[in-house]
């Protein structure tokens, strides 16, 4: 795993390197505001987190062992910690939604996943609303995009482009209260896309006049 801090002339400020014995991938970053880093990992199947200081240096560092194939992808702030998001390998092998609630110091309070029982969805994109819920994109049929509270129960789900397999890869509120939601559509068998950009009101629909 590696980390750099660069400066906005494109100066290296500082280098993060740990070599493990495990397969490490950073799938998120987000700053503190002390300047510090919190690191979403991927550790082999598992899921994890570390903390790094406004230097570089690592201030803790957490690995989540839990059953089968469950790691979030993205972060995002919460009320005294942390909400992860990301893919979770249900008993059918089938992928779904996971979510991770964690503590300032990167412990798992709780976890749980959901999703689609007709087709694999996984989340691609985690945004943060002033009200202390949440916008989860995904990856799946229709392109999803998920409301939840903060504890992770779903207020509403809308698909928002058709049935075929789309992807939000980042979301944004509008001044409006309103969603930006951009991603890709499949349109040939996996192998060909197009970049699709959809706009929503509060509640997620798209054409509500």
């Amino acid at each position: 795993m590696r980390g750099l801090s660069i400066a906005p002339t494109g100066d290296i400020i500082w280098e993060y390197v740990r070599g493990a014995a495990n397969e490490e991938i950073v799938m998120q970053a987000l700053e503190t505001g002390e300047g510090e880093l919190v690191l979403c990992l991927a550790i082999n199947q598992d899921g994890g987190l570390a903390k790094l200081d406004a230097d570089g240096n690592v201030v803790w560092s957490r690995r989540f062992e839990l059953a089968g194939w469950q790691f979030g992808s993205q972060i995002a702030a919460a009320e005294d910690g942390f909400l992860l998001a990301g893919f979770a390998m249900a008993p059918s092998r089938q992928a779904d939604i996971w979510l991770g609630r964690c503590s300032s110091d990167g412990r798992l309070d709780w976890h749980s996943s959901f999703g689609d029982p007709a087709s694999d969805d996984y989340a691609t994109a985690l945004l943060a609303l002033p009200d202390g819920t949440y916008v989860i994109g995904a990856l799946g049929s229709g392109m999803p995009l998920i409301h939840i509270d903060e504890t992770g129960n779903t207020l509403w789900r809308r698909s928002l482009a058709g049935s075929r397999v789309h992807m939000v890869s980042d979301v944004i509120q509008l001044s409006d209260g309103g969603f930006l939601a951009a991603g890709l559509v499949e349109i040939q068998g996996g192998r060909s896309y197009d970049a699709v950009l959809v706009r929503t009101d509060v509640e997620g629909r798209v054409g509500i006049p």
